[in-house]
C-alpha cells in the first residue's frame, strides 16, 4: 500500500523538511523498510499576510511539496494516527493518506491490548483491513503487532504524519529576519515601503549606506531605518515619541506613489533611450506589487534618483528664460523666488536642506540651509534675504547664483 501526501510549505522551510526526511529514511534504512520519497516543485504562487500593527502587506513565496511512503502491514493492522493527550482531548497527528474517527479526538488514554485506563504520552490508533480500529499504548505495540519493530515504525509515520504542522505553518516572525536569512525568500508591499521610505527621508533627511559607514552610523542608512518600520516587533519596542517623530503623512504616500509611477513611465522604458544598469534595476523591482527584502536599498535610491530627475526638468521648463547671474558676490538681496527642488541630507549637524529656486526672469539660484527658522516647500513662492556667495555653472551648463544666508523677508 502507498500513502501520499501533498502540502505547501514556505520556501526557506524547503532546506529543514528535506533534513527530516533525510534523517527518517536513515531509519528505515536501518530496519528494512521502504523509503519515503519527497518530490519537491517549483517556487511559484505568492502569499500574502498583512501585518495588524504596522499594516504592511508582507508577500512570501511557497513550494509544493508531496511525500509517498510505502505503508507496512503488520498481519492486516496498519497505523492510522498517533495521539496526544492534552487535558481531556487528543492532538491527532494522522498518517498521511489516512484519516480518523472523531471519536478519538476525545478518547481516554485508555490501551484496548492491556486495558489499563492511564496517562500516557502517546497512544497508537491502528486500523485492520476489516475495519476494526484498536487504540494501543506506546509499551503495548510491539505485543499487540508481535514484534516487527512496531514502535519504531509507528515513531517513523508519526514523524511523517508532524511534517506538515512542523514546516507547513507560517510563523509570522520568520518574515522579519535579519538580511542574511528568511528576508532573501519573502518580500514587502511596494507602496507601504516606499511611503515608509518618504516618511524617513522627510524627518530625517536621506542617509546612504556609504555615508553611514563612513560617519560610523552603522545600519542607520534610510533604507534600514524604513526596513525597521516594517517589523512589528521593532515597532512595538519603540518609544511613544519615537512613533511621533515617524509618523506617517499623507505627503509621503504622495512622493511614493510619484516615484513609483516615474520609475513606470516612458523615461524607464529601453526602447525610448538607452538605460544604464542602475536605471533598469530600478525599473526592473517596480515591476511587481512587491519587493524583496535584498532589493530595498536601490528601492530607497529612487527618491534621489527623482529628485535630480526633476531638477532637469525644471531647467527644461524655463529653458525659455536663460538663466544669468545675479547681483555681486557677498552682496545681500532681496529676491522673490519659486521653489523647484527640496532635498533633505543628515550631516554631522544634523538635517540640511538644499534648494533649487528660480526667478521671473528665469535665472536659477541653489542654497545649502541648516536650520529651523527657514522651511519652503516645492512650488511654493517665497520672498527671502539672501547673500551671493558665488556664481557657477551647473552639471548641463547652466548659470546659477549660490546663496547663503537665506532668511524670510516680510
Amino acid at each position: 500500500m502507498q500513502d501520499e501526501t501533498r502540502f505547501e510549505i514556505p520556501v526557506w522551510n524547503q532546506h529543514k523538511l528535506e533534513v527530516k526526511v533525510n534523517e527518517i529514511n536513515r531509519r528505515c534504512h536501518r530496519f528494512g523498510w521502504p523509503l519515503v520519497t519527497l518530490n519537491i516543485g517549483e517556487a511559484r504562487e505568492t502569499h500574502i499576510v498583512t501585518n495588524e500593527i504596522t499594516g504592511a502587506k508582507v508577500y512570501y513565496k511557497v513550494v509544493e511539496v508531496e511525500v509517498i511512503a510505502e505503508h507496512i502491514g503488520f498481519d492486516g493492522w496498519r497505523f492510522v494516527a498517533t495521539l496526544e493527550q492534552i487535558g481531556d482531548k487528543n492532538v491527532m497527528s494522522a498518517v498521511p493518506g489516512e484519516s480518523l474517527p472523531e471519536y478519538y479526538r476525545t478518547a481516554p488514554s485508555k490501551c484496548d491490548h492491556c486495558g489499563h485506563d492511564r496517562h500516557r504520552k502517546n497512544t497508537y490508533v491502528l486500523a485492520h483491513e476489516d475495519g476494526t480500529y484498536k487504540q494501543v499504548g506506546s509499551t503495548c505495540i510491539n505485543d499487540f503487532l508481535g514484534g516487527h519493530d512496531a514502535l519504531s515504525y509507528a515513531h517513523m509515520l508519526a514523524s511523517i504524519a508532524s511534517l506538515f504542522e512542523e514546516y507547513g505553518a507560517l510563523d509570522p516572525d520568520d518574515l522579519w529576519e535579519g538580511e542574511g536569512g528568511h528576508r532573501n525568500s519573502s518580500g514587502v508591499d511596494l507602496y507601504h515601503y516606499m511611503a515608509t521610505v518618504a516618511t524617513v527621508i522627510r524627518v530625517d533627511g536621506w542617509m546612504s549606506r556609504t555615508k553611514s559607514n563612513e560617519l560610523g552610523l552603522f545600519g542607520v542608512c534610510t533604507a534600514s531605518t524604513a526596513c525597521d518600520l516594517m517589523n512589528p516587533r521593532f515597532v512595538q519596542a519603540m518609544s511613544k515619541e519615537k512613533r511621533e517623530h515617524y509618523a506617517h503623512a499623507q505627503e509621503d504616500s504622495d512622493k511614493a506613489k510619484a516615484v513609483i509611477e516615474w520609475l513606470r513611465s516612458d523615461y524607464f522604458d529601453p526602447g525610448m533611450r538607452r538605460l544604464s544598469d542602475y536605471e533598469w534595476n530600478l525599473s526592473a523591482i517596480v515591476g511587481e506589487e512587491y519587493i524583496t527584502w535584498r532589493q530595498t536599498g536601490i528601492a530607497a535610491s529612487a527618491f534621489a534618483c527623482y529628485d535630480r530627475f526633476r531638477g532637469v526638468q525644471a531647467e527644461i521648463a524655463r529653458s525659455e528664460k536663460q538663466s544669468d547671474y545675479v547681483g555681486d558676490i557677498k552682496q545681500r538681496l532681496s529676491l522673490d523666488l519659486t521653489v523647484d527642488l527640496v532635498r533633505t541630507f543628515e550631516g554631522h549637524y544634523g538635517p540640511s536642506r538644499f534648494y533649487v529656486m528660480h526667478d521671473d526672469d528665469g535665472n536659477k539660484f541653489i542654497c545649502f540651509y541648516t536650520g529651523n527658522s527657514f522651511d519652503a516647500d516645492e512650488n511654493d513662492e517665497v520672498k527671502v534675504k539672501a547673500t551671493v556667495k558665488k556664481h557657477e555653472l551647473d552639471q548641463n551648463g547652466v548659470k546659477q547664483t549660490v546663496l547663503s544666508r537665506i532668511s524670510w523677508r516680510k
